[in-house]
């Protein structure tokens, strides 16, 4: 929730989302979308990695979301024309749906939301740089831009990796309480264990050594909080 909210925080110009696989990152993107849509009608750009990632994206996350949200559905054009894989027209705005392999069209219009998908996986191409093509059309609605970068880490200590732009800012990360002792803590690598099969790999308490329970994870995913400058061994409440 905090990760959607600080898009449209209007102190927040930039938005990164250091991930593993598989946690909703481009959900949290369509939303995103979404909202500017349907509260704040703008010019918006999705990037992903390359074409066939942005059409996905398109198929299985947008046009789902459209139709079954009213309010998004009364205001997306409908016909091929207002309505295709490349783009999408609404009132107030449009969608731009885009791909770092092909980043040329970046570099012709403005956009004031710009949402990068797996960043870390853009390649510099002969058309430039996505990124940077992107980020300088924003300079539009300077003060007012909304730039999102959500990715996997690929190479550490590479300035283009998702890492980098994750340092750059204030280094939220989510810290959850162990249901034994209540000990707010990160779930971290070092204290996932197993013994002789890592299928059977279990994760324990920093503070108390008990071993967490999947069955404990929601209820621990619920009472979390998002703490800044999450590198501090522990968090000041």
């Amino acid at each position: 929730v905090e990760i959607m909210d600080a898009f449209t925080a209007p102190e927040i110009r930039e938005v990164v989302f250091q991930k593993p696989s598989q946690v909703a990152g481009s959900e949290i993107l369509a939303n995103v979308v979404g909202y500017y849509i349907d509260v704040e009608p703008t010019e918006i750009a999705y990037v992903a990695e390359k074409e066939d990632k942005a059409k996905a994206w398109t198929v299985e996350s947008f046009d789902p979301m459209v139709v079954k949200t009213a309010s998004l559905a009364r205001v997306v054009g409908t016909t091929a024309e207002d309505n295709n894989q490349k783009y999408k027209r609404f009132s107030g705005g449009q969608l731009f749906i885009l791909w770092a392999t092909s980043p040329a069209e970046l570099s012709s219009r403005p956009i004031q939301v710009l949402l990068f998908d797996e960043k870390a996986a853009f390649k510099p191409t002969p058309e430039g740089d996505a990124v940077k093509l992107g980020e300088a059309r924003t300079k539009t609605y300077d003060g007012f831009e909304k730039i999102g970068k959500i990715s996997s880490p690929r190479m550490a200590d590479d300035d283009s990796d998702i890492e980098a732009d994750f340092l750059r800012g204030d280094k939220r990360q989510y810290w959850v309480p162990c249901p034994s002792c209540d000990e707010f803590q990160l779930l971290a690598w070092k204290n996932c264990h197993w013994d002789d099969d890592p299928d059977l790999a279990y994760m324990v308490c920093m503070e108390c050594g008990v071993e967490l329970e999947y069955d404990d994870l929601q209820e621990m995913l619920e009472r979390g909080r998002w703490v800044k400058d999450a590198e501090l061994e522990k968090p000041f409440w």
